[in-house]
């Protein structure tokens, strides 16, 4: 299956402040029972806060821009070509510390334990 990307809207899920995703693929499109992808794109001082999926792994990785990322009791400083995984339970946060838009990619799986 192909999907263009890059005519899909913009969304600003809940506990995200100027934090913005594409939803590629998800199980509400019916391009896939077990996966939630997308794309995201934080501005400069965008974040997502503090918080746990009690049952959903999350694989994040970075394209372009600076961050941290909390995972569980360590903070990363993240950039272009690192990978975090959050593993069910842990809390994570994603911000935007550098000068540029922070775009990164987001896989969760199952897609059923977070919130659009």
């Amino acid at each position: 299956m192909f999907i263009e990307s890059a005519g899909l809207p913009w969304h600003e899920p809940p506990g995200h402040v100027r934090g913005y995703s594409q939803y590629v693929v998800t199980p509400s499109d019916g391009r896939s029972e077990r996966f939630d992808f997308r794309l995201s794109r934080y501005p400069v001082g965008g974040r997502v806060d503090p918080h746990v999926h009690e049952v959903a792994e999350q694989l994040y990785f970075f394209i372009e821009g600076a961050g941290t990322v909390l995972c569980g009791d360590e903070t990363y400083q993240v950039g272009p070509g690192h990978t975090v995984l959050v593993a069910p339970g842990v809390v994570h946060a994603v911000e935007n510390t550098g000068a540029v838009d922070l775009l990164f990619t987001v896989t969760t799986s199952p897609p059923d334990d977070i919130e659009r």
